[in-house]
């Protein structure tokens, strides 16, 4: 069933109220968006000790974050947090209760105090549900909608970020290359974009194709951009495709490996070696050798360079590499997030920026062998 265009009809809420005075120019909120960055410099911006964003973003930048869930067919639903002092963190439980599909996870500041909330998408098998925890407790749910229209049951990919001072979140169905962005306004999700990021020589959609989405400053530029990858799917190698967030138009596309990888694509991105501008990190899907790399792109250069690549896990491992990033050491540089697909135990590991040591180790859900997914917060 091909996808449609979401109806804001269709969509449900608790109504909140957004203050774009407070909004900064940060980073996906997937991967360590708080605000107060300069996308630019890097540096962060001093906020004021009157303005309600101090203490939060102070507490939060002292104690980074990783959000968990668990995304394999069979699994429940259950998203947590865990903190980088090792302090018990956020566990919203069952996100989808009674659903056994998985979920995939993400995060933007969707009412911009400065803390990252939590964003939940259900995985194939089930309607493509969004919900929004607040990322102070995971108590209040903020939000809850329909990535696309209903009838599609295909599960959705999400990711969120700023686009144009907004709180943005993108959408991407599971087992087709249709991509949304909605703007955050007002406490309301509005279609920005509508998509789709593989297509045939004919211009259709490519079938069978997911689409695996983040968002990160590609070009440097300061703006955000919008990051796809391929799912799982024998019709299409392992591809990124790079569009512009202010309209849709390709910027770059990549195959990041002469292997086929058939089996998808993991994707993250992240100011991993302090340089302007964001890298986008690649962890293989389940059935490929457990490889991670780190991409750059050049200002001039059509072609990325691979600035870092390593084995997540044990070669023998085929479950699959979710990944994620977030400035968990507070050193200015992001570090990469990684965990295992099903069979892993649910491991999770921080490997911080470009070095290939592993800094902290987790289980993400105990008594778990099925995959788990994973992002910065």
């Amino acid at each position: 069933m091909t996808t449609k265009n979401l109806k804001i009809s269709r969509l449900f809420f608790l109504g909140l109220t957004l203050t774009a005075s407070v909004m900064a120019t940060a980073g996906c909120m997937g991967k360590n968006g708080f605000l107060g960055q300069d996308k630019k410099s890097g540096k962060a911006e001093a906020i004021s000790a009157t303005s309600p964003l101090a203490s939060s973003a102070a507490t939060v930048a002292h104690n980074k974050q990783i959000l968990i869930g668990a995304c394999g067919a069979g699994a429940n639903s259950s998203v947590r947090v865990q903190r980088s002092d090792a302090s018990e963190g956020i566990n919203i439980g069952e996100a989808f209760v009674g659903f056994q599909g998985g979920v995939n996870v993400g995060s933007v500041d969707y009412n911009a105090d400065g803390i990252p909330d939590i964003l939940v998408g259900a995985a194939p098998s089930a309607q493509p549900h969004i919900r929004v925890f607040d990322g102070r407790d995971g108590v209040g749910e903020m939000a809850s909608y329909f990535g696309f229209d209903q009838p599609y049951k295909g599960g959705v990919n999400v990711a969120g970020c700023v686009l144009d001072g907004k709180p943005a979140i993108v959408a991407g169905a599971a087992t087709e290359p249709h991509v949304m962005v909605f703007k955050i306004i007002d406490g309301k999700p509005e279609e920005h974009l509508s998509f789709y990021a593989f297509k045939n020589t004919d211009g259709s959609p490519v079938s069978g194709i997911g689409a695996r989405v983040t968002c990160g400053d590609f070009n440097g530029d300061g703006k955000n951009d919008i990051i796809v990858g391929s799912g799982p799917g024998k019709n299409l190698n392992g591809t990124v495709k790079v569009f512009d967030s202010a309209n849709g138009d390709l910027i770059a596309e990549f195959t990041p490996t002469t292997d086929p990888w058939y089996n998808g694509l993991f994707l993250a991105a992240g100011n991993i070696d302090g340089v302007v501008g964001d890298e986008i990190v690649i962890g293989v899907g389940a059935g490929g050798t457990p490889a991670v790399k780190v991409i750059k792109f050049h200002a001039g250069s059509p072609n990325p360079d691979t600035i870092n690549s390593f084995l997540a896990f044990d070669e023998a491992f085929k479950g699959g590499v979710s990944v994620g990033t977030t400035d968990f050491d507070n050193d200015g540089k992001d570090d990469i997030i990684v965990s295992a697909g099903a069979g892993g135990m649910s491991a999770v590991k921080i490997f911080p920026s470009i070095a290939n040591a592993i800094e902290k180790s987790y289980t993400g859900f105990e008594n778990y062998n099925g995959a788990t997914c994973v992002s910065g917060i």
